[in-house]
């Protein structure tokens, strides 16, 4: 159940992972015992296949998203750096 007001950042990104498929949501407008019973209680289905829907790698696509802005080689920035293990530079 996101909230409404008094900005509505939260209800602009929960519709919009609602029509990913990603969630469902109740708003806070239709919030009742029965509306919040019925809504616990309905079939689920299988998960959503959020990883294939949502990239998840964003701290890895960084460094070539920053080459490509700065016009370097994208095969300069694929080498872990010697100080920093695990950081792409």
């Amino acid at each position: 159940m996101p909230r409404v007001s008094p900005k509505p950042e939260q209800l602009i990104r929960a519709e919009r992972m609602r029509d990913l498929g990603l969630i469902d949501m109740l708003l806070p407008d239709q919030l009742s015992p029965r509306a919040l019973t019925e809504w616990l209680a309905r079939d689920l289905g299988s998960p959503p296949e959020s990883r294939s829907r949502i990239d998840f790698d964003g701290l890895k696509r960084i460094p070539n998203l920053l080459a490509e802005l700065l016009g370097a080689s994208t095969s300069l920035v694929e080498q872990p750096h010697p100080a920093l293990p695990g950081i792409l530079v």
